[in-house]
């Protein structure tokens, strides 16, 4: 960084020909806005670049922070690539760190049954088709809190949960006759469970109040299928 600031900012080079050339090439990937260095790119808004001390920081506080939720080892490189920070080992650094996460190998997920092809439910439209499930009953939180209704919108991948003290049995929006339809809502009730888990550890009494910083980390990490953003899409619809 510090060849390519200088480079930018006063025209230095550095004395070999070969170094001031790869210096000029590289640079010309860059642009200087006061004393922050950016990665161009044609296709997405400027990558702040990190330096090294800055870069650990940003990936920790994105896998375990207060809206982290430890995600696996490809996520946190595309969530962190949201937020626009930028250095050139990000996706490596981010999978060494999942792998040294004690908390994300204890809780991480066994999947046991073999794949069968997919079968989508069709979705027209941002908020036409939502799942629904009720998770629970959980340790008893604040104000007796003890179950989870979640739903989900099937364009968009937004998420809604909301904890409860008790449940009835009316639930008009679930395909209760057809269990199977009802998969993606089984698959965010899981990978929030898992986010819950993981920032809780021994502390279940405060799952309640972990749900939402769990909410926000699922909301701002892009799909593995789509490599879209549940977030961004809400807005641009």
């Amino acid at each position: 960084m510090g060849e390519i600031i200088d480079y930018l900012c006063s025209g230095k080079l550095p004395e070999g020909k070969k170094e001031a050339r790869k210096v000029i090439q590289r640079a010309a990937r860059f642009s200087l806005d006061g004393e922050n260095l950016y990665k161009r790119s044609s296709t997405i808004p400027y990558l702040k670049c990190l330096r090294p001390s800055d870069a650990v920081y940003t990936l920790q506080e994105t896998h375990e922070g207060i809206c982290g939720e430890h995600l696996r080892g490809q996520d946190p490189g595309h969530q962190s690539a949201f937020k626009r920070p930028y250095w050139p080992t990000l996706r490596r650094d981010a999978l060494d760190l999942v792998k040294k996460c004690e908390r994300c190998q204890k809780f991480s997920p066994i999947i046991h049954q073999p794949a069968v092809s997919m079968a989508p439910i069709i979705s027209p439209l941002p908020f036409a088709v939502w799942g629904m499930d009720i998770l629970g009953p959980f340790p008893k939180a604040s104000g007796r809190r003890e179950f989870v209704v979640v739903a989900i919108d099937y364009f968009t991948k937004w998420v809604e949960a909301e904890p409860l003290a008790q449940i009835i049995e009316q639930n008009r929006f679930t395909s209760v006759a057809h269990p199977q339809t009802n998969r993606q809502t089984e698959v965010t009730n899981r990978i929030l469970l898992q986010g819950i888990k993981k920032r809780l550890d021994e502390k279940a009494g405060r799952w309640a109040d972990e749900l939402y910083h769990v909410l926000w980390a699922y909301r701002t990490t892009p799909r593995t299928t789509t490599r879209e953003v549940a977030l961004q899409l809400a807005l641009w619809n």
